[in-house]
């Protein structure tokens, strides 16, 4: 580390500032802190508090360092230039009348900013006179030293002194110019903006000693401004002391020079090199890895979601922002952290990065844009990104080595795989330079990779999982095709951008999503997009619920015959699940929640059956639960869809609505999400009681309308009256009252006797229990 840092002879000259009086104190404070391990009280007065009587400073500590003494001790700070006379005055002050403190178990320090060569003939003076337990005296030479051993601090006092150490920076110094680089400034709620739940887990990694924490974001400023405004949620005493211990390194210079600090320190290293990461938990301190959404998460790694618009909203307008404002800025943070503080920013340019500045630049990043990933030792994905860029693979690699090489670059090589770093914030950027002859050269590569059938399918079912040893694998690696399928969600979600184009980006994604469709002729094709389905759902919905749609109609639907689970082989997956799965996608949306719901039943009535979970009617089922429903549709919405699979798929209909309705034991299992659409609710899903409750009466209105007099589904009917609420369960018992019986088959009435007696043996069984009837 190229240490540019403040020096004895610059605290020295600091002292005649007007703000060192007020400072001092704090920066006393920190260096105790970043001293000893524990402390049980401190109390040092900055600011405007110094003009208060008493002492300038209390610290009591179990166990001391070499500036900070055992047990209490009392503290009196100068900046005058007389700093024999300030400290002859305040001890002789402070030995008349030492409380709170008792002179005889406390230690007495004196601390000047000042230069004073006979401090230590002083200390020793006053210490013969066993007034006090002992007496220290420090000088700007002693604080020089004392800094050096507390490098946390030691940068941020440098940096306040204007010195800028290379290399480093403390985490007060980099928050103060990461949140400051807008108007406003940005605060720490907007930061969190409901994702506080990771919070409590930074602070127990906290105190848990040294050991390494993943932090994953769309970029590294956002993780390490997310760690840094969970430290803000601490108390003040507990947030100085992290900040006294914590530092952002930028190289590896600087890096190897902290690890050997013998005080323990939390390190968050921002350059490219991770060898030599380890070593500094090895010494004793913390490591805090930020990263982003490109990188692999290590073993210990919490991933932030995005932040919640109405939290974020709030946030703006503590800022003191109004509507409209807050309301487009709150989306947009949303959808890129970046972009909002690009928006904000008192210099856009100063937080633009510069590879997305000049034109030229950015041209040669779109090949990597629009492939979004690949294996740079696959030669088949090397010869498809030199048709995409239109050059030579190793001239576009020359091209693409140095930004790796940089901090939060546009591209990484991990191990063998490129891929773009944030994805979004990278289209944002970048898009605008996409014209129609980049895109019709992205499409033809699209159509190529994504039209390739996976030969895995040519073997028997119970041999795929063998494909790998056969020879039988696609040309192109999984990186370069679900890279290109990421870039159609992400083009389509992000339509506006392509401002370059004849063409709105969801118009591309649906052109080439319906090009891959007609491609399709069997099952095999389907299996082989099954990994890539929900991403091409995303991508163009209407277009992919047409294809599905236009299968099953069929005589002879290919997408059955991609349920290949139904052997009893432990070594088996099935493509099918792919398929659910986009579906279960689009069901988030309330526009198209009606067609992928009608598709699934379909699907449920057509199953085969096997031994996977990942069934039609468990789709459906989560889709639809009365008190966590997978969707945003209301429950209008939900009931109307549920109405028309009540009267298309009947059989089906009647499993789905007899399976969505509280239990005591029942519990919910999350549907697959959108990457990119703003789909999912923002908030936890919690469903209030009062809808609860009105979409159970509903659903037991088309129970009773659907049960007809048939002994199984009535069987069914009454297993269900436990859980049901007493209007519910009247509205049964009253149907079942009014029935006719004796006009009953014999079977069916003995099915119905049969379950009516297991109930209430049930429940004569748990005479005491709170839900047995009266």
């Amino acid at each position: 580390m190229n240490h540019i840092r403040a020096n004895a002879t610059d605290i020295d000259q600091w002292a005649d500032r007007r703000e060192a009086q007020a400072t001092l104190p704090r920066l006393i404070r920190r260096l105790v802190l970043a001293s000893v391990e524990r402390v049980e009280r401190l109390h040092f007065r900055s600011d405007e508090g110094v003009q208060l009587a008493g002492w300038d400073g209390i610290a009591q500590v179990p166990v001391g360092s070499t500036y900070v003494p055992d047990g209490l001790s009392g503290w009196e700070l100068s900046t005058r230039s007389d700093a024999k006379g300030k400290a002859d005055d305040d001890y002789e002050t402070r030995s008349e009348n030492p409380l709170p403190l008792d002179a005889a178990n406390a230690s007495f320090v004196s601390v000047t900013a000042r230069r004073w060569s006979n401090n230590e003939n002083w200390a020793e003076e006053k210490r013969r006179e066993g007034i006090w337990k002992d007496v220290l005296a420090y000088d700007a030479d002693d604080l020089d030293t004392w800094l050096e051993q507390a490098p946390a601090v030691d940068l941020w006092f440098s940096i306040l002194l204007g010195k800028r150490p290379v290399g480093a920076i403390d985490l007060n110094s980099y928050w103060d110019a990461w949140s400051g680089a807008t108007r406003p400034k940005l605060i720490a709620d907007l930061v969190i903006a409901g994702r506080e739940d990771n919070i409590p887990k930074i602070h127990q990694w906290l105190q848990s000693g040294p050991s390494i924490l993943g932090l994953q974001a769309d970029t590294h400023d956002e993780a390490i401004a997310y760690f840094i405004a969970s430290i803000f949620r601490l108390s003040e005493k507990k947030q100085e002391h992290i900040f006294s211990q914590t530092i952002v390194v930028e190289d590896v210079a600087a890096w190897r020079q902290l690890v050997l600090c013998d005080s323990s320190l939390i390190l968050i290293p921002i350059f490219p090199d991770r060898s030599v990461v380890t070593i500094a938990v090895e010494k004793g301190h913390s490591v805090l890895f930020p990263l982003d959404r490109s990188e692999p998460c290590l073993g210990n790694t919490l991933q932030l979601s995005r932040l919640r618009r109405e939290e974020a909203r709030k946030a703006l307008e503590t800022m003191g922002m109004h509507e409209p404002q807050t309301r487009d800025l709150a989306a947009l943070a949303r959808r890129s952290f970046g972009a909002l503080r690009r928006k904000l920013a008192i210099f856009p340019d100063s937080l633009t990065p510069e590879w997305s500045k000049q034109p030229e630049i950015a041209r040669s990043l779109l090949p990597a844009l629009l492939a979004g990933r690949w294996d740079d030792k696959s030669a088949t994905d090397q010869e498809t990104i030199s048709h995409l860029a239109g050059c030579e693979y190793p001239a576009l690699r020359e091209i693409l080595i140095p930004w790796n090489q940089k901090p939060d670059p546009p591209i990484r090589l991990v191990d063998h795989t490129w891929m773009v770093a944030a994805r979004e914030d990278a289209w944002l950027l970048l898009a605008r330079y996409l014209t129609d002859d980049v895109l019709e050269r992205f499409e033809a590569i699209a159509l190529e990779v994504l039209g390739e059938k996976d030969p895995q399918y040519e073997l028997p079912v119970n041999e795929r999982w063998l494909a790998n040893i056969h020879g039988k694998t696609p040309i192109h690696s999984v990186h370069l095709r679900g890279g290109l399928a990421e870039t159609l969600a992400l083009m389509a979600s992000l339509s506006d951008q392509c401002t370059s184009s004849t063409k709105s980006g969801q118009e591309w994604a649906n052109s080439i999503v319906r090009m891959i469709f007609d491609k399709v002729t069997d099952w095999q094709l389907w299996a082989s997009l099954s990994p890539f389905l929900p991403l091409l759902a995303e991508a163009a919905p209407e277009v992919f619920l047409e294809a599905v749609e236009h299968d099953l109609s069929a005589t002879s639907p290919s997408l059955i015959d991609l349920f290949t689970d139904v052997e009893d082989d432990i070594m088996q997956s099935s493509p099918h699940t792919g398929l659910l799965w986009a579906l279960e996608v689009l069901a988030w949306s309330p526009e198209h929640l009606g067609q992928s719901a009608i598709l699934l039943a379909k699907l449920a009535r057509m199953d085969p059956g096997g031994k996977l979970t990942n069934r039609p009617i468990n789709s459906l089922q989560r889709i639809f639960l009365t008190w966590h429903p997978c969707t945003t549709a209301n429950l209008e919405r939900r009931l109307s869809i549920l109405d028309v699979i009540r009267h298309r798929e009947p059989r089906v209909a009647w499993d789905l609505v007899t399976n969505i309705l509280p239990s005591r034991h029942a519990v919910a299992f999350p549907t697959d999400k959108p990457e990119y659409r703003n789909w999912l609710p923002e908030e936890k899903i919690s469903i209030p009681f009062a809808e609860i409750s009105k979409a159970s009466t509903e659903v037991v209105h088309r129970l009773l309308e659907d049960v007809g007099t048939d002994g199984d589904r009535w069987h069914t009917v009454i297993e269900l009256l436990d859980d049901l609420p007493e209007n519910d369960f009247d509205a049964i018992t009253e149907n079942l009252l009014s029935m006719d019986l004796e006009a009953l088959p014999q079977s069916d009435r003995l099915k119905i006797w049969n379950s009516l007696r297991d109930l209430l043996s049930n429940h004569l069984q748990f005479p005491d229990a709170k839900w047995v009837l009266p």
